[in-house]
């Protein structure tokens, strides 16, 4: 009969030799595969052990999301009253200190071209430049009614005071007398940009976009060997490969693949020692005999782990 100090002995070089084992053993799945499409599937046959979605390559996923943002309407407040002051402020300036410097029809018609650039939207330069060469529409809310507009029919400060000039020229209203009228100081944006509501617009169109199509059920094969690898087929691998590493990357799931391999590791040795126990006590007394056995056992593993990893 064997003493607790012996038992205890035999215990702890089964736990060390267990716990060398699964050191060496690998502890995430692996996707070392090298295919082509067009080129047949040299490896065994693979199938599917969970179900998984068949994602969307990169560049597919980009394509989308330019199109999304290019079709994407920012959203701008359209302020009437700024246009009804400032060409009221116009008409009444014109019309006491400047009668002398502009008759009646140069005052009607500046103020008539003055009322059709802030019906055409006016925003400030800055604005103008953030959506003109990234949107093709806006949508103009005025009165809690969004109409869509197209990008060119806006107008910066710059180019409402340019547009002004070019008509007036085609009325027969010379520059100079433009520039007497100091148009400048009624230009103002009359359109406001709705960053809020529209990040909030193309946060909700973006998260529609879906990362995946289609399902690749448990069970399932993928391909088997020899088989052509097609571009359907690259993706699912893809999607496979790009699966095994998430899950791989669990914290988890890692914890609990080791604590399995320790658990079964320590079975089949333990399975060893009472074989031992009960059939060749001799070396079950012998700490040595222990010993030199596990000691074998684990190079034959180290030794079938390595093969196993050079082969695959």
């Amino acid at each position: 009969m064997l003493s607790r100090y012996k038992i205890l002995t035999r215990v702890l070089l089964l736990v060390v030799c267990a716990a060398i084992i699964v050191y060496f053993m690998p502890h995430e799945h692996t996707f070392t595969y090298d295919y082509s499409v067009g080129k047949p599937w040299k490896y065994s046959q693979i199938i599917a052990e969970y179900d998984f979605p068949i994602y969307k390559s990169d560049a597919q996923l980009e394509a989308e999301r330019d199109s999304v943002l290019l079709n994407l309407k920012p959203f701008f407040n359209l302020d009437d009253s700024i246009g009804k002051l400032q060409v009221n402020n116009f008409k009444r300036d014109t019309g006491t200190d400047m009668t002398m410097v502009l008759n009646y029809r140069e005052r009607v018609e500046l103020s008539r071209l003055l009322t059709q650039v802030y019906a055409r939207g006016i925003t400030s330069q800055h604005d103008y430049d953030l959506v003109v060469d990234s949107v093709k529409a806006v949508s103009v809310v005025s009165g809690g009614v969004a109409q869509v507009r197209s990008v060119t029919a806006m107008l910066s400060p710059r180019m409402a005071y340019e547009y002004i000039v070019r008509k007036a020229d085609s009325l027969h209203l010379s520059k100079e007398t433009v520039g007497r009228s100091n148009l400048n100081n009624y230009i103002a944006p009359n359109l406001i940009y709705d960053a809020e509501r529209t990040a909030s617009v193309r946060k909700d169109a973006l998260s529609n976009i879906a990362p995946s199509h289609g399902l690749v059920q448990s069970g399932q094969k993928i391909i088997d060997r020899g088989e052509i690898v097609t571009e359907h087929t690259m993706k699912v691998l893809q999607s496979l490969q790009k699966e095994t590493d998430k899950r791989s990357g669990s914290g988890a799931e890692a914890v609990l693949l080791i604590i399995g391999q320790l658990l079964c590791v320590l079975i089949l040795l333990g399975v060893f020692m009472t074989y031992l126990v009960l059939y060749r006590s001799d070396y079950a007394r012998d700490v040595r005999s222990v010993a030199m056995l596990l000691s074998l056992i684990l190079l034959f593993s180290y030794g079938a782990l390595c093969h196993c990893a050079h082969f695959y």
